[in-house]
């Protein structure tokens, strides 16, 4: 389904849009609030906005070309917000790494 699509989508992409130019702050802070979501299971809704806030961190333009974005960070939100019932982000995650070919 979705979460694989879209983490066989970041394997072929090699995981980094070019000119990826996240900082690794942003990259770990993401990360860490990915993990927050999954692991205190907070209800749909706190999820998707710990996971947003987390987009934000790595994808800075989520509306424009992903030249910047960390899709492998993007694929592990994506991944988080499919197992907490958050289906609408996870789509807008895998349209996302769709538009970095």
């Amino acid at each position: 389904g979705l979460i694989c699509e879209c983490r066989v989508h970041i394997g072929q992409s090699g995981g980094k849009a070019k000119g990826d130019q996240t900082s690794g702050d942003a990259r770990l802070a993401a990360l860490a609030m990915v993990q927050q979501a999954r692991s205190s299971k907070p209800g749909a809704e706190a999820a998707e906005n710990i996971l947003r806030e987390a987009w934000a961190k790595v994808d800075p333009e989520p509306r424009g070309y992903p030249r910047q974005v960390d899709l492998v960070v993007v694929a592990a939100i994506g991944w988080a917000a499919a197992t907490s019932g958050c289906v609408a982000l996870a789509r807008e995650c895998s349209r996302r790494a769709e538009l970095s070919q």
